[in-house]
């Protein structure tokens, strides 16, 4: 009869590396506020992929927490496809595409047409994307609307859903954060919409509430013309103008309240801002706008571990941010901040477990008669 080969000390030791990288079911629950997390186009799913492969470092009940959208005109990315197959299952995730009509001249066209055509500018069919023009963006989010609203909703009721641990609670607060890249057709086109439609489900629920929005801004990256560079600079200059001009229209309106319509559904917008608050996220001296979407995932990554801000900087100085919420002397709304996540957690206990598991390594197998093979020097 053979006998099965002994594990060697080096084995072990690869052995008990590979369970110190995976995330222990007894970690404490790191993510304390529920969040709903929304990716507008196909640049902004490059933040959404850094955020899930920092999240998988966090316990399952954490995950169940956070509710990843993603809303495009276009497929997604092939390195974000690629994520989800390996890791199918472990995210709370909901993929929607939406797109202009094919046949728009013979579509149903919508009662308050102004609020969603240009006029003299018929909307564009693009089998990929939105041929970098918000209007197309927007009048394929006014005719998806319902899918848009039952993907949302879905998205809630994932969060909502209570587990069977003896720490599961109701939820009574929600943070929503939504990434949109401005330069293109997409993110411009329907950030605006969606934060109006967020803002009144939340309403809805009556939950405290907390809505951010990054926006990723156009700079000049490599393989960009300077033509292509101004066309998406004029995209998020309309897109910044948008989403100014919705928080000051109800003001303006009789009664306080005004009414945007998406396709046939009235959203109603109040005398605040659309917001809480807006980081512009650029100037980032990135090669491309992969690289920047990767800084906005680690921003996001530490907002969900942190419940409302990024590290000690914020946590001191949280009163200021009230000030995000008020007007100017101009009485324009204060909702503009910058973002960059700068402070870094170091993790000790993780690194402590790291470096006993591997002393242990070392000396379990004198004790069994093995010596591992020593490292190269």
């Amino acid at each position: 009869m053979t006998s099965l080969p002994q594990p060697t000390g080096r084995d072990r030791l690869n052995e008990m590396l590979t369970t110190a990288q995976q995330p222990s079911v007894l970690m404490e629950s790191r993510i304390a506020t529920p969040a709903l997390v929304i990716m507008l186009g196909s640049t902004p799913a490059k933040a959404g992929l850094e955020l899930c492969r920092q999240m998988l470092t966090l316990p399952h009940k954490d995950h169940r927490r956070v509710a990843l959208v993603y809303i495009d005109t276009d497929d997604a990315p092939s390195d974000v496809v690629a994520f989800r197959k390996e890791h199918e299952g472990v995210f709370q995730e909901f993929k929607l595409r939406i797109a202009v009509p094919a046949g728009i001249d013979f579509a149903t066209m919508p009662k308050q047409d102004m609020q969603t055509f240009i006029p003299a500018k018929a909307p564009q069919y693009f089998a990929n994307g939105a041929g970098g023009i918000r209007n197309n963006g927007h009048v394929a989010a006014a005719f998806d609307h319902q899918k848009i609203v039952q993907t949302l909703e879905s998205a809630l009721v994932a969060i909502e859903r209570l587990g069977t641990s003896q720490d599961e609670r109701h939820v009574r607060e929600m943070q929503v954060n939504i990434v949109a890249f401005l330069g293109g057709g997409t993110g411009s086109g329907i950030l605006a919409d969606l934060a109006v439609i967020v803002r009144q489900m939340l309403v809805k629920r009556q939950y405290q509430q907390r809505l951010n929005l990054f926006c990723m801004l156009p700079e000049p990256i490599m393989g960009a013309s300077d033509n292509d560079v101004s066309w998406r600079k004029s995209n998020a200059t309309a897109c910044l103008l948008e989403l100014t001009g919705l928080s000051l229209v109800a003001a303006a309106t009789p009664g306080g309240l005004y009414e945007k319509f998406m396709f046939n559904e009235g959203y109603y917008v109040t005398d605040d801002p659309i917001a809480n608050e807006v980081y512009l996220v650029g100037r980032t001296a990135m090669g491309s706008a992969d690289d920047t979407a990767r800084i906005v995932g680690l921003d996001l990554f530490q907002r969900l571990t942190d419940a409302s801000g990024v590290g000690f900087l914020e946590h001191s100085t949280w009163v200021n941010r009230r000030s995000l919420g008020a007007t100017d002397e101009r009485g324009l709304p204060t909702m503009f901040g910058t973002s960059c996540p700068m402070e870094v957690r170091f993790p000790a206990r993780e690194t402590a477990r790291a470096f006993a598991q591997i002393s242990a390594s070392y000396l379990l197998p004198h004790l069994v008669g093995q010596e591992p093979t020593p490292p190269p020097i």
